[in-house]
């Protein structure tokens, strides 16, 4: 069995934090050898190294809000766009914390969306008497990401609080900014029972060999491609994936374990994973018909898995009976680049699948009593959403004439994707 290597990119989530940290001590962003050649990343660097009076982040929402919150620390004056996707998600609470410390934030079209314009700079001396900062996650765990990076560098305060309220979600992306920060010798601690961060600015310290990991979240592709080669062609396949860690700061490697299930064989070596699969192609052999997985911690992670899992349904040979899969916590997918709750569903039609709403909260993966001819030309609506364009990517070994409306997103986060599984 020939060895196939799965060559993935670097962390994405991992090198905006510390091109934020090296922006913020006024360092080389060159410092950083390996970061992730996607578009987000690329775009990252060229806007921090930009000295235009507007600045376009496209669809890129990590590091705008991110850069929203290092230009308000510095002061710049600075207008802040982006496409009709970016001008989607809410910065609101993020930018209440930031006009709380004095950066005089505005929009400049939709109250709590982008585009702004910063016209203040933030001022530490407002929490000499108070230094804690309440903050609202409900949206998303960048705004703390985001406060965090700029309070670790408020030097004249010996230690900063940071209260989130709201709804809980994300905390593995918090944790990946507390555990950066502890790499850069930055005391953080992130108490996840009291919703509590705590952080004791200080100057970091820039280890001359930075080195991101691979990204996890492209890994997930692989794995469900290398599941689906399986399934359908009735063949096992060995593939590496170079530099990919455990442990892993990043939320999405929580996920490897849901793959095992489904029969992926993973060897953990020094210098990456070596996975290959079982002869399982029945969700009745690999877990029971009830299923619940708590998707807070990798929201990234659940197009994937929907899509993973509605292919191994799919797939069942004989009578297909009605399974119980819930992905709990997901209700936020909703403000991500595409409303992919929607998106997911739109697609998953076309197979003779369906989310449907539980609670608040909560979707059951739904099968109908229908699906497509195999033979028939179907066409996946990406909505330019390069996680439902990869996610789909495996159906294509079962509908051959399978079509993509959009293959260009995925540079966003994997520009070299279709070279790797060659669908």
């Amino acid at each position: 069995m020939n060895l196939t290597q799965f060559h993935l990119p670097s962390s994405k989530s991992e090198s905006h934090r510390v091109l934020a940290l090296l922006y913020l001590s006024k360092l080389d962003l060159k410092g950083l050898k390996n970061p992730s050649h996607s578009r987000d990343t690329q775009l990252f660097i060229h806007n921090l190294q930009s000295k235009e009076s507007c600045i376009d982040f496209h669809d890129a929402g990590t590091p705008a809000r991110i850069a929203l919150a290092l230009f308000a620390f510095e002061g710049r004056k600075v207008t802040l766009t982006g496409n009709q996707s970016l001008q989607k998600r809410p910065i609101k609470a993020l930018v209440d914390g930031l006009n709380s410390l004095g950066a005089k934030i505005k929009y400049l079209k939709n109250d709590g969306f982008f585009p702004c314009t910063i016209e203040g700079q933030i001022n530490s001396e407002s929490l000499r008497d108070n230094p804690n900062i309440v903050l609202d996650r409900t949206e998303s765990s960048q705004f703390a990401t985001a406060m965090m990076l700029i309070c670790s560098q408020m030097f004249d305060l010996p230690k900063i609080q940071i209260s989130l309220i709201g709804k809980e979600h994300s905390n593995s992306y918090i944790e990946m900014t507390a555990k950066t920060l502890n790499q850069f010798q930055i005391p953080c601690i992130f108490n996840q029972a009291d919703d509590l961060i705590e952080i004791n600015p200080q100057k970091p310290f820039i280890p001359s060999d930075i080195y991101i990991e691979a990204d996890w979240s492209a890994a997930l592709y692989g794995f469900q491609y290398l599941l689906a080669l399986r399934w359908t062609k009735k063949q096992n396949y060995e593939w590496c994936f170079p530099q990919l860690k455990l442990p892993s700061l990043q939320g999405d490697s929580q996920t490897l374990l849901i793959f095992v299930s489904l029969g992926l064989n993973a060897d953990i070596q020094e210098n990456g994973i070596v996975c290959t699969t079982q002869n399982i192609h029945s969700l009745e052999n690999a877990f029971q018909k009830s299923v619940s997985i708590d998707c807070r911690n990798f929201p990234d992670a659940v197009p994937t898995l929907v899509s993973t899992f509605s292919l191994a349904w799919f797939l069942k040979d004989g009578k297909k009976p009605n399974y119980n899969i819930v992905f709990q916590g997901i209700s936020n997918l909703i403000t991500k680049e595409s409303n992919r709750i929607e998106a997911l569903n739109v697609n998953l039609l076309l197979f003779g699948f369906e989310l449907t709403k539980v609670n608040e909260e909560d979707y059951k993966l739904t099968q109908l009593n229908y699906s497509a001819d195999v033979n028939e030309i179907l066409t996946i609506k990406t909505f330019h959403d390069h996680r439902i364009a990869m996610s789909f990517a495996p159906w294509k070994l079962i509908f051959p004439q399978l079509q993509f409306d959009d293959t260009d997103c995925v540079v966003k986060s994997f520009p070299d994707f279709w070279n790797q599984i060659n669908p």
